[in-house]
C-alpha cells in the first residue's frame, strides 16, 4: 500500500518503522520543521525526519499546511492510498482528509493515555468501552 505519514516526535517513530516493517510503501514523510531546542539552541531535526532520511524515504516539513498549495500539489502527485498520522502536531485540512482512496488514520498520544494512563500505546486498539472511559 503506498503511504504518506505524517508525525513529529519520538512517539511517531514506532509506528513509522512498523509501517515500513509490514511491506508498505512510505513514499513521503511530513514532519514539522526543524526546531531550536536545548542550551545551545541549536537545531534539531524532529525524530520522524530522521527516522525516514535513515530509510531513504522523502520528507517535507510545511510551516503551514492548511492553505500550502505547493504542499497539496506534492501530495497530489503522491497519490497516496492512505494517509498515517501519529502525534503530528497540526490539524489536518479538509482537503488532505478526502484526498487517499482508503482514508486517513489518526493516533494520537493524549488518546492513549486517556485509555492507559501515562504510558505509551500498548500497539492496539481500545475497545469501546475503553474508548468512553
Amino acid at each position: 500500500m503506498r503511504l504518506v505519514f505524517c508525525g513529529t516526535p519520538e512517539f511517531a517513530v514506532g509506528t513509522l518503522e512498523a509501517v515500513i516493517a509490514a511491506g508498505h510503501e512510505v513514499a513521503l514523510a511530513v514532519t514539522q520543521p526543524d526546531r531550536v531546542a536545548g542550551r545551545g539552541m541549536e537545531m534539531h531535526a524532529p525524530p520522524v525526519k530522521q527516522a525516514a532520511a535513515a530509510h531513504g524515504i522523502a520528507v517535507v516539513q510545511p510551516e503551514k499546511i492548511r492553505e500550502n498549495t505547493e504542499f497539496r500539489a506534492r501530495l497530489e502527485l503522491v497519490r497516496p492510498d492512505a494517509i498515517v498520522v501519529v502525534a503530528y502536531g497540526r490539524i489536518i485540512p479538509q482537503w488532505m482528509l478526502e484526498l487517499p482512496r482508503l482514508g486517513v488514520s489518526i493516533c494520537m498520544d493524549r488518546c492513549c493515555r486517556s485509555i492507559e494512563g501515562p504510558r505509551r500505546c500498548s500497539g492496539r486498539w481500545p475497545t469501546a468501552s475503553e474508548r468512553r472511559a
